[in-house]
């Protein structure tokens, strides 16, 4: 009769063997999950690009206008305030 804590060679090999599979299947749903998500973020980019690009220039052209006139606004006053 076999006490708890006792393993035999037999079933520490196949747990071995278990974990050695469960630690491949899980490295091989890793780089399947992680080649998934790289191609669902091209995708998107794809979809994305000529909006994100020129919504990047209007806020670029956005900045320039407040800069402008923030300049007039303070050449405006410059007479009047010292």
């Amino acid at each position: 009769m076999r006490t708890q804590g006792e393993d035999s060679p037999e079933d520490r090999g196949r747990a071995g063997e278990a974990a050695a599979r469960l630690a491949q299947d899980t490295a091989q749903l890793a780089r399947h999950e992680i080649l998934a998500v790289r191609s669902e973020i091209r995708a998107a980019l794809r979809r994305i690009g000529a909006g994100g690009a020129l919504l990047g220039a209007a806020g670029v052209c956005g900045l320039l206008a407040l800069w402008s006139a923030h300049e007039a606004l303070l050449r405006s006053l410059e007479p009047v305030l010292p």
